[in-house]
């Protein structure tokens, strides 16, 4: 994956129902969504801001007692790259299961960095620059997810914090 245009194919492709089991995907240049999100948002200027659309997402209806859901479950390399510009603003556009994934079932992300990167969340939703939701065993290595100076380790899986904040501490002793 090399542009910006092929990482959004990519994720659709998973919403499609594509899971990638087995596959190995691999970013070869680092990729931006949208220029200088952090300083077009303290602006106010949003109105051309590309609003970013998880691959995988996962949706319960209580009502039903139904799931709904389609999830990453391959291997993606960032190859040491970076992807700018993510934006999920806190909407109903992109509610539910939100980040880079919105939803992975075995999957491995390593070799990714993460920058001038934006995700809005309501306490209801499973929100990270990583992964909204994860089940099965997920791997995690060499991620890093830099914004305004401050690293975040939330910002990596929502749904088992504790997790990525091992996962941070492995990397910066890698460091």
């Amino acid at each position: 994956i090399k542009t910006a245009e092929q990482l959004s194919c990519f994720a659709k492709s998973i919403n499609n129902g594509t899971t990638y089991q087995d596959q190995y995907v691999k970013q070869i240049k680092d990729i931006k969504l949208n220029d200088n999100l952090l300083s077009s948002l303290n602006t106010g200027i949003t109105s051309e801001l590309h609003v970013w659309t998880p691959g995988g997402y996962y949706i319960m209806n209580w009502a039903t007692s139904t799931e709904d859901y389609k999830s990453f479950n391959g291997t993606y390399n960032g190859n040491n790259h970076v992807i700018s510009g993510l934006y999920l603003p806190d909407t109903g556009a992109t509610a539910g299961t939100k980040g880079l994934f919105g939803y992975t079932n075995g999957a491995s992300i390593s070799n990714l960095d993460i920058s001038d990167s934006y995700i809005g969340s309501r306490s209801d939703e499973n929100s990270s620059f990583i992964v909204g939701r994860a089940t099965g065993t997920i791997t995690l290595n060499n991620i890093d997810t830099l914004l305004n100076n401050e690293i975040r380790y939330n910002s990596l899986v929502k749904k088992n914090p504790e997790l990525a904040k091992e996962v941070l501490e492995l990397n910066k002793q890698d460091a």
